[in-house]
């Protein structure tokens, strides 16, 4: 875990520059299935590193609703 605030917007631009072009697709769909259900995400995906190699990482996220009124209002990953 970074730690870095990333806004869900921001993360088809993120994908699409960082992730390997065969997997950016499917790691973008199952990004839009988990926001629209709330649901855990977890996701196999190679993302460029500093050597500009693809490396495999496991990319993991949880909602976090608010308690009171139930909507997600972070996203631990």
């Amino acid at each position: 875990c970074t730690g870095a605030a990333v806004a869900p917007q921001s993360l088809p631009g993120l994908f699409q520059e960082f992730a390997h072009p065969e997997d950016a697709p499917g790691a973008l769909q199952a990004f839009h299935q988990a926001l629209l259900h709330g649901s855990p995400l977890q996701i196999e995906i190679r993302l460029r590193v500093a050597d500009q190699s693809h490396r495999r990482f496991l990319l993991l996220s949880h909602p976090y609703p608010d308690a009171e009124s139930g909507p997600i209002q972070h996203w631990y990953g």
